[in-house]
């Protein structure tokens, strides 16, 4: 059994995991400034074992706060 077979061997038992599963992720990041980061990722996941699609979003903010090397305070 290979690994893109749709039945499958787990513990000695025989188990039929359906097509393929497979999952596909974007991300798109932004840096409004030296100082902050934005950040979206979206996942297309269908891996799984009823073929159920699974839709997940994240969204990320990133930012520095506080002194650093080019100011004194």
């Amino acid at each position: 059994m290979g690994a893109s077979a749709d039945v499958y061997q787990v513990s000695g038992v025989q188990q039929n995991l359906g097509p393929e599963p497979w999952r596909a992720s974007a991300m798109v990041d932004f840096n409004p400034s030296e100082f902050s980061r934005i950040r979206f990722q979206y996942t297309y996941d269908m891996s799984s074992r009823t073929g159920q699609v699974n839709n997940e979003v994240l969204a990320q903010f990133l930012f520095t706060i506080g002194a650093h090397s080019a100011h004194t305070f």
